[in-house]
């Protein structure tokens, strides 16, 4: 099961992630695992901004467990019906990583001298 089954997708220039109704929903699909990237080592519960390339500090949750793919909790709304809004950054290596940016194309980044470039 992917999670991309029971999730709505978001795009806006500045990353894929997740949309959900539930913030239990994403829990069934998410791994507790902890790798490495950049200087960091990820722990679940944990909140980063993989060495600055995130803007702000956000929680990491984990991997979908069918690739390295890391899912990070950025938040929900205030509204009655609270959306929870969760991004996804695909490990390749502890010094690479790749985000999609639409649904035909992303960018991969890669760590050197402390930096992602």
């Amino acid at each position: 099961m992917k999670i991309v089954d029971h999730a709505t997708l978001f795009s806006h220039g500045q990353g894929m992630g997740y949309i959900f109704d539930n913030d239990t929903d994403i829990k069934q699909f998410i791994y507790p695992s902890i790798i490495k990237v950049g200087t960091q080592l990820l722990i679940p519960n944990c909140f980063t901004d993989l060495d600055g390339y995130l803007t702000k500090k956000v929680e990491y949750l984990g991997t979908n467990g069918v690739s390295k793919e890391m899912i990070f909790y950025y938040g929900s709304d205030n509204n009655l019906f609270p959306k929870f809004y969760y991004g996804s950054i695909i490990q390749i290596t502890e010094t690479r990583i790749f985000e999609m940016f639409s649904n035909k194309g992303g960018r991969d980044q890669n760590f050197i001298n402390g930096k992602w470039k």
